[in-house]
């Protein structure tokens, strides 16, 4: 079911890029629900969540923004691209008052952390919150849990139920026309092929490029289950007729490849 909203950008002197950061937070008085799964439109859902539906009661569930666990005065921040929530009036009525107190440069994410940073329920952001970036890095520890754990990029998409798409300035999943400026991003920071000893020989070497593959297989996924979805691929015709796309872009950033298996149950849209 798709349900038009109007924009709820009611930031005070809010910049362009996040303006209309509080239309999510219209969840909240969705009570017609018992529970709604809010997940922003850059995540990319590669697993059912049915599982969080049956969470104990709770005004919201969230997880850690894991990125920022080494950071002793963020560690306990929340990140709010995918929220459980328990819709009442009683918790918009909270929301709506703290936005109307709500700094020029104060977004969802910081809103959300002023009224539930100590009582909201944490889900564990492996499997559920993944970032895109995580694959450009060359230290996974946050994301792992772990500093003995090998990073193995196919085993950890494999379980992963969702991906943000967060990596800027590289473009989000749906541009079509890209600038000059696009590519050079897209080339400069895709994660890059990393050289490894061979069946532990000092001097038999070979390059490891799966980090870079799963990257570039996640936005050609994303192209292509979105296209299935929007008016049967019509949205990807238009644009590519209208920009003038070249084969390349129309098959993703690059040309991806070979697949990696997505789990087909995967049944949530973000919106």
């Amino acid at each position: 079911m798709v349900t038009d909203t109007e924009d709820a950008s009611f930031a005070k002197g809010s910049q362009d890029t996040w303006a209309n950061s509080y239309t999510k937070l219209l969840a909240f008085n969705l009570t017609q629900y018992e529970r709604v799964i809010a997940i922003d439109a850059d995540v990319t859902v590669l697993k059912h969540m049915d599982e969080l539906f049956h969470l104990p009661p709770c005004p919201i569930a969230m997880p850690r923004a894991y990125w920022l666990l080494d950071d002793a005065k963020s560690r306990r921040t929340l990140t709010s691209h995918i929220m459980v929530i328990q819709p009442s009036e009683r918790e918009f009525n909270r929301i709506q008052k703290r936005v109307q107190l709500a700094d020029k440069d104060e977004y969802d994410m910081e809103l959300l952390n002023r009224l539930y940073a100590d009582t909201a329920m944490v889900i564990p952001h492996r499997p559920y919150a993944m970032l895109s970036s995580e694959f450009r890095e060359t230290n996974h520890h946050l994301y792992l849990g772990s500093e003995t754990e090998e990073w193995d990029p196919v085993a950890v998409l494999g379980e992963a139920k969702t991906v943000h798409f967060s990596g800027f300035p590289v473009p989000k999943p749906w541009k079509v026309h890209l600038s000059t400026d696009d590519r050079d991003n897209i080339i400069y920071l895709e994660p890059k092929c990393e050289v490894k000893r061979k069946d532990d020989a000092a001097d038999d070497k070979e390059a490891d490029c799966s980090g870079r593959d799963v990257w570039r297989e996640l936005y050609a996924d994303f192209r292509e289950r979105k296209a299935k979805v929007c008016a049967k691929k019509q949205w990807v015709h238009d644009e590519d007729e209208r920009y003038g796309a070249s084969k390349e872009e129309v098959g993703g950033f690059m040309n991806p490849s070979p697949p990696v298996e997505l789990d087909d149950d995967a049944r949530y849209l973000s919106a």
